[in-house]
């Protein structure tokens, strides 16, 4: 009687906590699945970064990570992971992920708070002018990170850096290179006597004879229709990329490159001159 006695009360006891985890659990489930939603990742000033490469990044960064998720067999090929993880099944990751190739592990970071530009940091800047596609920020910003520029400026309309495609198509560069929101036209107004603004167009000088100064910030603008006008008015030189054996862009070749693309291109043209 005694024995059974112990039994119900062990099985009260932990059946109750038992029942209080998974409750928890699915809480926390629906909140990280929430953050694949803009509105709730600015509520909670967090987002979320999927598969180990990423994971990996952001724990040896300065983010704040506030738990680490992955599954079973996930932490059995990892087993030397240092770091508190909770464990999750394949089922409640692919709920998690926003990936059509669901990864086994995420973590819940916290965005960085609002803080002071300090022009004393940064030589070159990049300045995105409305981008929308969330890989073409993404590969901006690996691209910034592959040529040592550490700094990019985006104007208030362009895609959110914390979106997962964002996150994901940066590769983890976007733990190294600082990245501002605000209103292009303010800022360009309030460092034109330290920078020289510069702006990728379709016409203006070749890219590969221009000659850089030492603070020089350039303004890429919208895959679709360029620098605004209110951007375009402020900046002080214009640069283009000719294509090749061609002085001007001829109704035979792409209208245009991919602004990513561009970036790339201007990045390597701007960091190969001896003063940068």
């Amino acid at each position: 009687m005694v024995v059974l006695m112990v039994i119900y009360l062990i099985v009260c006891r932990y059946g109750l906590q038992i029942i209080n985890n998974f409750l928890m659990l699915l809480s926390e489930l629906k909140f990280l699945r929430s953050l694949q939603q803009k509105k709730y990742r600015i509520e909670h000033r967090c987002f979320l970064v999927e598969g180990t490469k990423l994971v990996k990044e952001i724990l040896a960064s300065d983010f704040v990570v506030r738990q680490v998720y992955a599954t079973g067999k996930w932490m059995a090929k990892n087993f030397d992971f240092q770091g508190d993880v909770q464990i999750i099944s394949e089922k409640e990751s692919e709920r998690i992920s926003s990936l059509s190739s669901t990864p086994s592990v995420f973590a819940l970071v916290e965005m960085k708070p609002d803080r002071p530009f300090s022009m004393e940091h940064y030589k070159k800047l990049l300045l995105l002018d409305g981008i929308k596609n969330t890989g073409n920020l993404g590969t901006i910003i690996r691209t910034a990170d592959w040529f040592g520029i550490d700094c990019i400026f985006c104007s208030e309309d362009t895609v959110e850096m914390y979106n997962p495609k964002t996150i994901q198509s940066t590769m983890g560069s976007f733990t190294r290179v600082d990245i501002y929101t605000c209103n292009l036209c303010n800022f360009i107004r309030d460092y034109t006597a330290k920078y020289s603004f510069i702006g990728a167009c379709m016409e203006g000088h070749s890219v590969q004879e221009y000659t850089f100064p030492d603070y020089a910030a350039i303004v890429l603008g919208n895959e679709s229709t360029g620098i605004s006008a209110e951007v375009s008015s402020l900046i002080q030189e214009k640069i283009t990329i000719l294509p090749v054996n061609k002085n001007s862009i001829s109704q035979q070749q792409a209208e245009s490159l991919n602004v990513s693309i561009s970036a790339a291109i201007i990045c390597y043209e701007l960091t190969k001159q001896p003063n940068n």
